[in-house]
């Protein structure tokens, strides 16, 4: 089988891992695979040797006037159109919402199944015009793929082609359940601090940093330095103590591996992998009840704890108790690999196998 992936650009985010796992393995079990993208900046994920690489951007100018901005964008959808062209794909899968509109306008009349892969919930208001845009077009692709069984509840009443396809986790074995750093882990792009509600889990840790003076709070993500003066401004102002941006990491993983607690602080999320992997991981989990993710993967009071969605009080209760009541802690991070093995690699994988040979059946 022949595939083609198309996304902007494979830096360090949750959509643009799950891509890199997707092509990598696939191209593994020895399927064809492309990725068009842009080939200009560096990649934050590994890619597999065996995956060909097409320049989305060629062409293109870094003019930021408004009429080069045309000119790019026009000259983008006609690279998708001449790339399917060229490679002739049994299927298309295009990576989040504004390029998933414009791959599947690029490439009507080709006779190429298109696939749209969705990675935040679909509540989450993204501008009217690409709401238009989605109206317009996702009805005109062969599927929709959602992250999580309430969003293909919601979207089920707008669309008919809509897939339940949760994000593909590579899930290890070495679980470190001992010698543990007394760390709080939070994980996710620090430029956008917002989404991520790191501002709230500065203030959740400003009243937990000096009644657990042995603890430490550790962010890591890529962060620019507006975010992170914006950040550290407000730690001072609240007095908080004890705490680290560490940056974006290549080995999330270990961190993992070394903290004793992981926090899921954000306001919006699509299937949050970094609280996947903080589970396999064996962390003790505490997240806010985010309308879409951490529902579907903590059970409550077993592997985890979930605290009412953006009540600051209630994630800073929940983790003062995890803190300090080590049984309790120790429960719920054994108890948290098992939630999360229907998210390994293989699993998904397979899942899409099945949704790639109902698209050429058909």
């Amino acid at each position: 089988m022949k595939l083609l992936f198309y996304i902007h650009g494979i830096t360090s985010g949750g959509g643009e891992r799950v891509l890199a796992t997707l092509a990598n393995d696939f191209a593994k079990r020895g399927e064809s695979v492309g990725i068009a993208t842009n080939t200009h900046i560096s990649f934050a994920y590994t890619i597999d040797a065996r995956i060909v690489l097409h320049d989305l951007y060629e062409g293109t100018n870094d003019n930021s006037t408004h009429i080069s901005k045309i000119y790019n964008s026009i000259l983008i959808r006609r690279n998708i159109r001449r790339i399917a062209k060229q490679e002739k794909p049994d299927v298309i899968v295009a990576f989040m919402s504004a390029l998933g509109c414009s791959v599947i306008s690029s490439t009507l009349g080709l006779g190429i199944p298109v696939v749209v892969s969705e990675h935040t919930n679909v509540s989450r208001r993204l501008g009217i015009l690409l709401d238009i845009k989605r109206r317009l077009f996702y009805p005109l692709a062969n599927v929709i793929t959602i992250l999580t069984r309430y969003d293909k509840k919601l979207w089920k009443n707008k669309y008919d082609n809509v897939v339940y396809m949760p994000n593909p986790v590579s899930l290890k074995e070495n679980r470190v359940f001992s010698n543990r750093d007394k760390t709080i882990l939070a994980v996710g792009r620090v430029n956008q601090w917002e989404i991520k509600g790191f501002d709230n889990l500065l203030k959740c840790w400003a009243k937990l940093c000096h009644l657990h003076p042995d603890w430490n709070l550790k962010i890591a993500g890529e962060a620019d330095k507006n975010a992170l003066e914006f950040l550290n401004t407000l730690a001072s102002e609240l007095g908080c103590c004890n705490y680290e941006f560490l940056g974006f990491r290549k080995d999330v993983y270990e961190l993992m591996q070394r903290s004793e607690i992981f926090c899921l602080s954000s306001r919006v999320e699509g299937l949050p992998m970094a609280l996947i992997e903080a589970m396999n991981a064996g962390c003790c989990c505490v997240s806010f009840d985010v309308v879409t993710g951490p529902r579907e993967i903590i059970h409550h009071g077993f592997s985890g704890l979930i605290a009412k969605n953006q009540d600051n009080e209630d994630l800073t209760e929940y983790l003062d108790r995890v803190m300090s009541d080590e049984v309790l802690r120790k429960r719920l991070a054994t108890n948290a690999p098992q939630s999360v093995i229907k998210y390994s690699t293989d699993r998904i994988i397979n899942r899409w196998y099945i949704l790639f040979d109902k698209i050429l059946n058909k």
